[in-house]
């Protein structure tokens, strides 16, 4: 019912074939995070099928020296992936940020970033005091502005609690930052969940943050979309739809059945009859299966 045909963007390019140059020239010599290239001048439809490859080449581009740069955070890198998320998905601008990143298990580009700035760090630290670089880093971090890469480092250093690093001029073990930044993250992408109204079902069916298995899968991108939009709150039911016209929420009432309830995806998955034949024909296979995917709080 919800089959979604291909856009005239996606149109233009399913004949092309795979390019070798995947940034073009135009872009490589103007702006390469521009979001006139992205996503689909960097992602070639023919290669979003593989959430793998979507990673793999759009991540090399964001990430391009932020060891000198990382410890800040971009708003326009971070755009850039969200784009090449939300077309990898197949889903639309409003879908919220948090989803994304939760049905993808892709980390915001400035945790990258800062694991690679605190790598520069550690090669700064164990280089040869006669190396240029190693003068330079040495006198930037004697002076007091405040804007200089050792402050910013020093900020960095102290957002994450390892301001004896910084003070001693240690180096610290990657891993272990890795797993602190991304620690961090999660909490924080937990947290921000509970506030976001449309994200309702969301929470109650995601519980790690994890890739997702339909986003590995080769599925065809309108069944690949479909699944995001359902779990990301944005297939166009009442529930969504009455909101663009300020609806109260308890008036968003399915006009498909005679139940009376509000037209959600709790009730369109489970409740309604329009859908009956369907899901009861579904429902035989899951359980001859012993498959068990949602939290039983769904059910109710």
């Amino acid at each position: 019912m919800f089959k979604r045909g291909k856009s005239e963007e996606e149109k233009s390019y399913t004949n092309k074939p795979t390019p070798k140059i995947w940034l073009n020239q135009e872009a490589a010599h103007s702006d390469p995070l521009s979001l006139k290239y992205t996503p689909t001048s960097l992602l070639d439809s023919k290669l979003t099928k593989n959430y793998i490859t979507v990673e793999l080449r759009l991540a090399p581009i964001l990430d391009y020296c932020s060891g000198i740069w990382g410890f800040s955070r971009s708003l326009n890198i971070e755009s850039v992936q969200h784009r090449a998320l939300r077309y990898f998905l197949g889903v639309h601008r409003f879908t919220p940020i948090l989803s994304l990143q939760g049905e993808s298990g892709w980390v915001p580009a400035y945790c990258r970033h800062q694991l690679n700035a605190i790598r520069f760090w550690n090669r700064l630290i164990t280089m040869s005091d006669d190396r240029l670089t190693k003068k330079v880093f040495v006198w930037d971090k004697e002076q007091s502005n405040r804007s200089n890469w050792s402050n910013n480092m020093k900020r960095l250093f102290d957002s994450l609690d390892l301001a004896d690093v910084y003070d001693n001029c240690a180096i610290y073990d990657l891993a272990q930052v890795e797993s602190r930044i991304y620690r961090n993250f999660v909490n924080t992408w937990h947290e921000d969940l509970q506030n976001i109204s449309k994200l309702r079902t969301y929470r109650v069916i995601k519980h790690d943050f994890q890739t997702e298995p339909y986003i590995i899968m080769d599925l065809p991108k309108p069944e690949r979309s479909v699944m995001a939009m359902l779990r990301c709150g944005i297939l166009p039911l009442r529930i969504e739809t009455g909101r663009y016209s300020g609806e109260p929420v308890e008036e968003r009432i399915c006009n498909f059945c005679d139940k009376n309830d509000v037209e959600d995806e709790r009730h369109f998955i489970f409740h309604c009859s329009l859908y009956e034949t369907i899901r009861n024909n579904f429902l035989v296979k899951i359980e001859s299966q012993n498959i068990s995917t949602f939290d039983d709080n769904f059910f109710s």
